[in-house]
């Protein structure tokens, strides 16, 4: 088992009282162990980012910026094998999907934002001949931001990237059960030449958690998790009234028409759900099939699912690999209780695989015959449980897709235009898919409606999150006037 570094304050890892050990899902052996950092540790990590940011950082060159992000992608993507390797491990992601994909796109996020860096503008404002007004966006100071268990870079990049763009500092907290690729990018920070205390890696549990939230220090906090532990955030943060930006849950409506691609259609239906397990915010795990074509989707559906191989996330051959953290597996068996106690029947999987090596594997499940308002399609699963529902018309699968607390991401499958920008129009949802399903880039804004979150995430929308608007107006009459 590896003792991994310590917490990374002013660019150096130190040593903690407490460790925490971790366990890999994919073998459910100790493999790594992480400190266990406190509330003194935390406002350490806080007050370096402070004098950071009022020490130059704020004021840095904005070439500069851009060339130290550039730099850092650098880094990613020549020691992707390395990230990969840990964050399999630590979350049990497919390396396939993580070296081929996941990785590089962590690298694209920090060569956007160089990009992004170098190209801030403000504003001027004509109001009259005596009166020069201008607009600008300057750095908002400390960023607070905590990250899930689910994407550890990928989340880490979304709240890295914008937040050093824009001349900020930043403390991290990534989930505790996947700690270990946040400490290893900590290394490449170093490397890429970015100054001592702009970006601190501070790992554990609560006492963390707590102190980025209620710390008079922290400025503006990212969230990205479950939507009770930001209303939990939101509270405890008031009496500082910090910025807040919080990416939630999601019950994503993946609608398909009769007039859709069915094979495209249903594929995108399969992966939407069962990639990375279902472990993601944007799974489509309520898929609406239109009456006329419901029984021959649904057969395609099965029969792409049976082709799944779960099994070791190393393996090439391997579809989809373990659920992340063992007490998820409990959750996704009081869903499939759920299911049956709803009178909703199980067509395929429903239970926990035994591959004979310890580790937490579920297989993808396909529920019918559930109402929309059932336990099952009213609550995130975070799993690889998908609920199918027939729908009549557009009007029945709107009210339906609309029904929930959540309105993250939607996909629509239909070959006819004015229908896709008619639904698109009237779903409640961050995100829309069109004949595509869980398309996420850089360059576009990510949020969600309702229970889903607030503010946006990336693109250049995401550059008023981590700044503040000053307004400045001059008086340039002349003393002789």
């Amino acid at each position: 088992m590896e003792k991994f570094h310590g917490y990374f304050i002013n660019n150096e890892f130190l040593e903690t009282e407490n460790y925490t050990k971790l366990v890999s899902p994919i073998n459910g052996e100790f493999w790594a162990e992480i400190p266990d950092c406190t509330e003194h540790e935390t406002t350490q990590a806080i007050l370096a980012a402070r004098k950071a940011f009022e020490n130059g950082w704020s004021e840095t060159d904005v070439t500069k910026v851009s060339k130290l992000l550039r730099r850092l992608g650098d880094l990613v993507l020549k020691n992707k094998e390395r990230l990969a390797t840990l964050e399999c491990k630590g979350n049990g992601k497919l390396y396939i999907e993580l070296i081929e994909n996941e990785i590089p796109a962590v690298a694209e996020w920090f060569y956007f934002y160089s990009g992004v860096a170098a190209q801030l503008r403000g504003e001027y404002v004509e109001i009259s001949k005596n009166v020069f007004s201008y607009i600008k966006k300057e750095p908002i100071g400390v960023v607070g931001a905590i990250v899930p268990w689910n994407s550890p870079l990928l989340m880490l990049a979304w709240k890295v990237a914008p937040a050093l763009a824009t001349r900020n500092t930043i403390v991290l907290k990534p989930a505790i059960q996947t700690s270990v690729s946040a400490l290893a990018f900590a290394e490449l920070i170093v490397e890429a030449g970015i100054p001592a205390g702009v970006v601190n890696i501070v790992t554990g549990d609560l006492p963390v958690a707590k102190t980025l939230t209620t710390h008079p220090e922290i400025d503006k906090l990212g969230f990205t998790g479950s939507t009770n532990t930001a209303i939990s955030i939101a509270k405890q943060s008031s009496d500082t009234l910090k910025k807040l930006t919080f990416e939630l849950g999601g019950k994503a409506p993946h609608i398909i028409f009769e007039d859709a691609d069915m094979e495209k259609a249903t594929n995108a239906a399969v992966r939407g759900i069962f990639i990375n397990a279902g472990q993601t915010c944007a799974a489509g795990s309520r898929v609406f099939i239109e009456e006329t074509i419901y029984e021959e989707c649904l057969a395609k559906i099965i029969e792409q699912t049976k082709k799944i191989k779960v099994g070791d996330p190393f393996e090439v051959d391997s579809v989809m690999g373990p659920i992340s953290i063992a007490e998820q597996l409990d959750k996704l068996q009081t869903f499939i209780e759920s299911v049956k106690a709803d009178g909703g029947s199980i067509i395929y999987g429903g239970e926990q695989i035994n591959l004979n090596n310890g580790g937490f594997y579920f297989s993808p499940t396909i529920v019918t015959n559930l109402n929309n308002d059932s336990y099952l399609c009213r609550e995130e699963v975070f799993g690889p449980i998908l609920a199918i529902i027939p729908f009549k018309n557009e009007d029945d699968v709107i009210k339906m897709a609309n029904d929930s607390k959540y309105g993250l991401t939607a996909g629509v499958w239909t070959k006819n235009l004015a229908r896709a920008h008619r639904i698109s129009n009237k779903l409640q949802s961050g995100t829309v898919w069109i004949n595509n399903y869980r398309k996420i880039h850089w360059s576009v804004p990510y949020g969600g409606y309702k229970m889903s979150g607030y503010g946006r995430e990336n693109g250049l929308e995401v550059i008023n999150e981590f700044t503040e608007i000053k307004t400045i107006m001059i008086d340039i009459t002349s003393d002789d006037e």
